[in-house]
């Protein structure tokens, strides 16, 4: 039945960004470039218009058209190596998950291979991560939390594959479980806090990663599995 809640939420999500109205106890983000200009850098309006709230310096984060994703995609491209940036998406009303079951996912395509980093951390900037996740130069895909701050290998990537990732986190329990492409490729890891909550995904590249290295994201999106059993879809 959760894999049933999953894949309708994935439906509803990617059909129409989170807007004012919402219900922001079931969906908190999605962001599917769809309606966004393209060919040009994206707007920073945050979740209520599919947006990020912040892009970092020296970071490019163009809309590109369908083509290389079959739906419009972020393409994120440093434009100088040596520091870490990223782009940052938050929840809709700044919202932070610290109890249920929170649900992020996203789509990414590496065009190359090279150092990049998804962070799922609290909201603000200084904030505490609950998962880290590092696709190396070497084509290796590793984790890193709180509970295990060493990076573990959980899989590979290679040149122009596309990668459907989900992290499910159960908050009460403080563990969490990654899929990719609908295979658990870490299960159960403790995330190691007990603070704020889940509040934002950082799409970004390593300190060593190649100036004009792209890669490609499409479709984030964050909700509460458990708000749809509590909503009648059980």
């Amino acid at each position: 039945m959760k894999l049933l809640c999953c894949l309708l939420a994935f439906g509803l999500l990617v059909a129409t960004p989170a807007r004012a109205g919402s219900n922001p106890d079931i969906f908190l983000l999605a962001a599917t470039f769809n309606d966004q200009p393209l060919g040009a850098q994206i707007g920073t309006g945050g979740a209520i218009q599919g947006q990020p709230v912040s892009i970092a310096s020296q970071l490019q984060a163009f809309v590109m058209p369908a083509g290389v994703l079959p739906t419009p995609s972020l393409r994120i491209t440093p434009l100088a190596s040596g520091t870490a940036r990223f782009v940052v998406f938050t929840f809709l009303d700044d919202a932070e998950v610290s109890l249920g079951e929170i649900c992020i996912g996203f789509v990414l395509k590496p065009a190359q291979l090279d150092n990049f980093i998804i962070n799922v951390r609290e909201r603000d900037g200084a904030a505490n991560d609950y998962a880290t996740l590092r696709l190396g130069s070497g084509g290796t895909i590793a984790v890193a939390d709180a509970a295990t701050p060493m990076s573990t290998a959980i899989g590979s990537y290679s040149v122009g594959a596309t990668l459907v990732f989900e992290l499910r986190f159960r908050m009460d329990q403080g563990r969490y479980d990654i899929y990719l492409n609908g295979v658990r490729i870490a299960s159960d890891r403790a995330h190691g806090l007990s603070t704020r909550g889940v509040g934002s995904v950082w799409f970004g590249s390593d300190s060593s990663s190649a100036s004009g290295s792209n890669w490609f994201v499409d479709d984030v999106y964050a909700y509460r599995p458990d708000a749809f059993l509590r909503d009648g879809f059980e």
